[in-house]
């Protein structure tokens, strides 16, 4: 490809994944002097408003599970009033440990955990994504050398990861 086909390719994408870039200012540094508030919330809703139509039309692949108004607005109220918990901090807000605790127990359930809770059925909370994936590899490499430490290791073994060739980024930055 020579660099002016590389060049046409680059300004579509750029056109197509930055839409905004000739109407609202961008910013590569804090600017000098702070936004007002209003004026930042402003051009939030002017965001907000032009994308909705797309993703409340269905032409999303999952990332968002439930579009009605009510439900949206119920859930601005609950991300208002848990704004501020941090998790590492459970003594501060010990909520944040509760709504993890339940919604691990809750999806352990549903999973065929029972619901008391089985033994041996844990879970976390993450934001999701690469996160999550990582987690999960941590999880399965724990377990694993746990379930290896009462086999005897020969010389030539060694502990593997298998992966399909389709698997997701993130398996491979997981160590």
């Amino acid at each position: 490809m020579e660099a002016s086909d590389l060049d046409v390719v680059l300004e579509v994408l750029e056109g197509s994944l930055k839409p905004y870039r000739e109407e609202f200012p961008t910013y590569s540094k804090l600017p000098d002097h702070g936004r007002d508030r209003a004026d930042i919330l402003e051009e939030m809703r002017a965001l907000a408003e032009r994308e909705r139509a797309s993703w409340q039309g269905g032409h999303v692949s999952g990332a968002v599970y439930h579009g009605d108004d009510s439900h949206i607005d119920y859930l601005n109220e609950v991300y208002a009033l848990s704004s501020q918990v941090n998790p590492l901090h459970a003594d501060l807000w010990p909520s944040g440990s509760k709504y993890e605790a339940e919604i691990a127990a809750m999806t352990g359930a549903m999973l065929g955990g029972g619901t008391s809770g089985a033994e041996g059925v844990c879970g976390t909370v993450t934001s999701g994504g690469t996160e999550s994936i990582l987690l999960a590899m941590l999880s399965y490499r724990d377990r694993a050398l746990r379930s290896s430490e009462s086999r005897p290791r020969t010389s030539s073994s060694r502990r593997r990861r298998m992966r399909p060739s389709t698997r997701h980024p993130a398996t491979s930055t997981s160590g």
